[in-house]
């Protein structure tokens, strides 16, 4: 049965039999759709963060370190024109006035940044689904595995009582 479920509906598109193991990710898809793709959503910010400021769009600047040891970092804006969609809507929650100079220290507490951030993640999850790089898997191919075992369970219950009930 898990074979005929790997075999039907969660097999493969066709065509695509086997996915390539890549340095870079494929053209159109950037850090953050690339870590929303992989599931790893609080990880897709930061890597934002690092293609923009390797794009040369924004600098990272390490400050002063605090009483715990750690540097404090600041993201200042070089140059907006260098960064793609993603960039652009991540530099416009970083740096509301977009003028190059303009800095955003890292590590406090800022909840407009933060609903920007997953209004930015929404976004690229619905891109991806419209652009076909995700899809979703039917309910019966993730219900009936479930329901199998439970009957199963349920089986081994009864017959085990009445093993018991004989014995």
């Amino acid at each position: 049965l898990a074979l005929r479920a790997r075999r039907r509906g969660l097999a493969d598109d066709p065509g695509r039999p086997t996915i390539i193991a890549e340095y870079t990710p494929p053209s159109g898809v950037d850090a953050l759709e690339s870590a929303v793709l992989l599931g790893k959503r609080d990880k897709a910010i930061p890597a934002e963060i690092l293609e923009q400021a390797v794009a040369g769009s924004i600098r990272i600047i390490e400050g002063e370190r605090g009483w715990t040891g750690k540097a404090k970092l600041t993201a200042e804006l070089v140059d907006p024109s260098r960064a793609d969609a993603d960039g652009s809507l991540l530099l416009g929650a970083l740096f509301p006035a977009g003028q190059a100079g303009e800095t955003y220290q890292f590590g406090r507490q800022d909840s407009r940044f933060a609903s920007k951030a997953q209004k930015i993640l929404t976004a690229a999850d619905k891109d991806l689904t419209a652009r076909g790089l995700r899809r979703a898997v039917p309910t019966g191919t993730r219900a009936w595995p479930i329901v199998a075992t439970l009957v199963a369970g349920a089986l081994v219950f009864v017959f085990g009582m009445v093993a018991l009930g004989s014995g």
